[in-house]
């Protein structure tokens, strides 16, 4: 006798992937076919319509790290937890950027070579450990945190690869909108890294314009 399944596991709104979730060729074929394409990708449309199951649906929690927008979230803040969750060690200082937003000193480590080891944007610290079958790499950066140039580069270090979800873009200030829509410009020309940007509106140029 198949087991017997709840309610709420069928019907209504769930914040796993529902039993009634159908595949849909027109859109999660897109999906995933626009994943392998190294383009940032825009998911968008009316509120309830399945932007975040079509999301978990296509993406293990392996694949990716998922930042949810708030309405007080900064660009430096949402850039600060893209670095935390890499694995770097962030420290804010009272050291104030161009930008006027406070410096913070970064730290990761990784399991290779640091390409840009001595490159302008890193304070010129480091050490390197040699195990028997592999080479770990400690870099010590001060950035601006609002500087994408200086995120990517922290981000290449720690050799964080995975795809970058801004979860609810629309509950952004409309500025802090404007700021990552230019930045990633940025993060495609000089970086590998992938953002997925989920938000509620109709307009399929809003990023665009």
């Amino acid at each position: 006798m198949p087991e017997a399944k709840k309610l709420a596991d069928v019907y209504g709104i769930s914040r796993d992937i529902p039993l009634t979730y159908v595949t849909r060729p027109y859109v999660d074929d897109k999906l995933v076919n626009s994943l392998t394409r190294d383009k940032h990708i825009v998911v968008f449309g009316g509120s309830k319509q399945g932007k975040t199951c079509l999301r978990k649906h296509s993406l293990t929690e392996d694949d990716c790290i998922v930042l949810q927008c708030n309405a007080s979230s900064t660009r430096a803040v949402l850039y600060e937890m893209m670095l935390k969750y890499a694995g770097a060690s962030v420290t804010v200082t009272e050291k104030r950027s161009i930008s006027g937003t406070n410096k913070v000193e970064v730290s990761v480590e990784a399991k290779a070579k640091i390409p840009f080891i001595g490159e302008a944007g890193g304070s010129g610290k480091g050490s390197r450990e040699t195990g028997t079958d592999w080479e770990r790499s400690r870099q010590d950066f001060e950035i601006d945190p609002s500087d994408p140039n200086d995120v990517i580069r922290v981000l290449q270090a720690a050799g964080f690869e995975k795809y970058i979800v801004l979860e609810d873009f629309h509950y952004l200030p409309e500025d802090v909108q404007r700021e990552i829509a230019i930045d990633l410009k940025a993060f495609h020309e000089q970086s590998k890294l992938c953002f997925i940007i989920v938000g509620v509106w109709l307009e399929s140029t809003k990023l665009v314009v």
